[in-house]
């Protein structure tokens, strides 16, 4: 039997519901050995509130997500969803109860308006090869800061404004500093990524970018299309079928 479609945009996004499905296998896995410099680490959805991002993703989905904690540095917080083991999804907004950074916020936060909606907005890649990586790239990617949220600590590549890389459509590089990925430590809750479709007006620079990150190889697992403007869409199968999550239009 062939999964349903269910075509999800950044509208109002929870409660889950479980028709018998298969088991399911697991997702697709990035190139190994000397060739992958990156591998796909994980998806955000932004939004202005945390509890209305939850809610948004809880409802496409099917399922709850859980906490995941606060990011001092940038006084902001996320919760997670489990997308395989070494894959997650995170919901981030700012955390209104954590003081104002000094510098602005990570994946566009002060930039989103009064009126904006929960959005799939960026993707990241991690690697052992941050340094070398973020100096070299053919994009201005970010340049390395270190990062911690409870027990993990990461260096992750970010632009000194707070904008993402190619408006979202390249990808976020991190190195992670501690042991253990968070994605092993969240219920698995039958969510897999199958496909994410990235759209750039000049799809050349994100291609060049991924040739130099060699997640060119990933075919299977990620689409680059032209289009008027930059966005993500991350096809995921479900319990109840396949979903989409949109980057919807910001606000």
């Amino acid at each position: 039997m062939r999964p349903s479609h269910r075509a999800v945009d950044a509208s109002p996004p929870s409660t889950p519901s479980t028709p018998a499905t298969p088991a399911t296998p697991s997702a697709p896995e990035a190139p190994s050995g000397a060739s992958a410099l990156c591998a796909l680490d994980h998806l955000t959805v932004v939004c202005r509130r945390l509890a209305e991002g939850v809610n948004h993703v809880e409802r496409c989905l099917g399922v709850p997500l859980e906490p995941g904690g606060a990011h001092p540095r940038m006084g902001t917080h996320n919760a997670l969803l489990h997308l395989g083991d070494d894959l997650y999804l995170e919901v981030l907004a700012i955390d209104r109860d954590a003081p104002a950074p000094p510098h602005p916020r990570w994946f566009g936060l002060d930039r989103l308006s009064a009126r904006a909606r929960p959005r799939l907005a960026a993707w990241a890649a991690r690697t052992q090869q941050l340094n070398v990586l973020t100096a070299s790239a053919p994009e201005p990617i970010g340049s390395p800061q270190a990062m911690a949220r409870g027990g993990y600590a990461w260096t992750m590549g970010l632009r000194d404004d707070g904008t993402l890389p190619l408006d979202g459509a390249a990808p976020l590089l991190l190195q992670w500093q501690s042991a253990g990925h968070p994605a092993r430590q969240l219920p698995d809750r039958q969510c897999r990524l199958r496909r994410l479709d990235i759209a750039h007006p000049d799809p050349a620079r994100l291609q060049r970018l991924l040739v130099h990150l060699r997640m060119d190889g990933l075919g299977a697992l990620i689409d680059v299309h032209r289009a008027p403007q930059a966005g993500l869409t991350a096809h995921i199968d479900t319990r109840r079928g396949r979903c989409v999550l949109h980057a919807g239009a910001p606000a």
